[in-house]
């Protein structure tokens, strides 16, 4: 189990400034929360993701800080959509599960950008051609790097760059395996958690050169929106 906080020991004041919310003053607090601003990137609207993707540095944090908020006051606990836990248990809720159900629970994202999320149809076209420019233009420094694919027991290497966006690494996963249907109908994990569809695949707190991501049938769980 994990160790939970009451709702009502959190200040009410913060609750309404950020669906998460860490709090604290220790550098565990600050990392906790750098992971956290990380982790969320796939629960956000397509188009939140690629105006993060393109942003300056100081424009990214901004908008980062509408959705996960550091507080000096409390000690050590994380906050989504009101539900509370010690930091110490972040680690726990990212591989159980748990962390991905309550950032889904509902919406982080307040404007007219949550409504546009519609990613399984022909919008892919869409999200494609966009991604393609983000990453050329990001992507002229960088290097590539292997990357080790799963799926239904087969292995694959994988050459990116770590500038893609979270649906081309998906594009070249489904690529190499030789598979038919679309981006709606395949998973792609890193660490039990997805990528964001349209932010740089560097962003998974997880993503590392030589790592290995997992592609599963998306089946008749419900499919991936914003997410890989």
């Amino acid at each position: 189990e994990h160790d939970c906080v009451p709702a009502s020991d959190m200040a009410p004041k913060t609750m309404h400034l950020a669906p998460v919310i860490v709090q604290g003053g220790s550098k565990d607090v600050q990392a906790a929360a750098e992971r956290l601003r990380s982790l969320v990137l796939p629960y956000l609207p397509p188009n939140v993701q690629q105006e993060l993707a393109t942003a300056a540095d100081d424009e990214s944090a901004e908008l980062l800080a509408r959705v996960v908020a550091v507080r000096p006051e409390g000690g050590g606990v994380i906050s989504v959509h009101g539900t509370s836990h010690q930091i110490s248990s972040l680690g726990e809720l990212v591989q159980s599960g748990e962390l991905a159900r309550l950032l889904s629970a509902q919406p982080l994202w307040q404007g007219a950008e949550a409504s546009s999320n519609d990613e399984a149809g022909a919008a892919h076209a869409g999200v494609q051609r966009e991604g393609g420019a983000v990453a050329a233009s990001l992507s002229s420094r960088a290097a590539p790097v292997a990357v080790r694919a799963q799926y239904e027991g087969r292995i694959a290497t994988v050459f990116v760059l770590p500038t893609l966006t979270g649906l081309m690494l998906k594009s070249a996963v489904i690529a190499e395996f030789g598979l038919t249907g679309g981006f709606q109908h395949y998973y792609l994990r890193l660490g039990g958690t997805p990528f964001g569809s349209r932010t740089p695949i560097s962003a998974h707190p997880e993503f590392a050169d030589g790592c290995t991501m997992v592609l599963e049938d998306v089946g008749d769980r419900p499919k991936a929106i914003g997410m890989t």
